[in-house]
C-alpha cells in the first residue's frame, strides 16, 4: 500500500499547463473571472490565477468588477456581441 502512495505522489506534484488564449474580452463576471471569444467564436471562462477577488455581492465586489474591466483592452461594457 505504501509504495502505491509513493508511486501516485509525484502525480499530484504534476501542474497543469498554462494555455495561450487570444481572443476578445465580451464579459467580466467579477474581478477574478472573465470570458473571452477566440478567433472561431468559441467562448472561454477564464479564472485568473493568483487573484482573490471579491464577488460581486461582497463588498467591494463591483468596484473589482469594474477595475478589471478597466483593465482589459477594447472592453466596453454593454457593447460587445457575439457574431453567429
Amino acid at each position: 500500500m505504501r509504495a502505491l502512495f509513493l508511486a501516485l505522489v509525484p502525480m499530484l506534484a504534476v501542474a497543469a499547463e498554462p494555455a495561450t488564449l487570444t481572443g476578445k474580452v465580451v464579459s467580466v463576471h467579477d474581478g477574478d473571472t472573465l470570458t473571452a471569444v477566440d478567433a472561431s467564436n468559441t467562448q472561454h471562462k477564464v479564472r485568473l490565477a493568483g487573484i482573490d477577488a471579491p464577488e460581486t455581492k461582497q463588498p467591494f465586489g463591483t468596484k473589482a468588477r469594474d477595475r478589471l474591466a478597466e483593465t482589459c483592452p477594447g472592453y466596453v461594457k454593454g457593447t460587445a456581441r457575439l457574431q453567429r
